[in-house]
């Protein structure tokens, strides 16, 4: 949709509110014309998440990613490339918590050097 295009790019650019901003939009538009359990809704969560990533806001994001993956997985199969890559992102972004605390606890250990 137009309103997650624009959110890409301002994702792409930086302006992560904005971003965030236009991807709820597409979500709140989708969800009123397809409901809940729709392939498109995954995608608005995962471009929703991936903003909440670049932000550091990993709590969001998991969250996200684990709606969207519960909605492939429902409505495209278990089977299905686009679950995979949905369960994928959910893997690649707990990573990403791994190494964000782990990066916390060195700043704090530096700290106290």
């Amino acid at each position: 949709s137009t309103y997650n295009n624009l959110g890409g790019t301002y994702d792409y650019l930086g302006n992560y509110d904005k971003a965030l901003a236009m991807h709820e939009k597409a979500l709140s538009i989708k969800l009123a014309t397809v409901g809940e359990q729709h392939p498109e809704i995954a995608t608005c969560y995962e471009n929703m998440a991936n903003t909440c990533v670049n932000t550091n806001n990993y709590s969001k994001a998991l969250r996200l990613y684990d709606k969207a993956l519960r909605i492939r997985q429902v409505t495209l199969g278990l089977q299905h490339p686009a679950t995979a890559e949905a369960a994928q992102n959910l893997a690649a972004a707990c990573h990403d918590v791994r190494r964000f605390l782990a990066l916390l606890m060195l700043a704090d250990l530096q700290r106290k050097w």
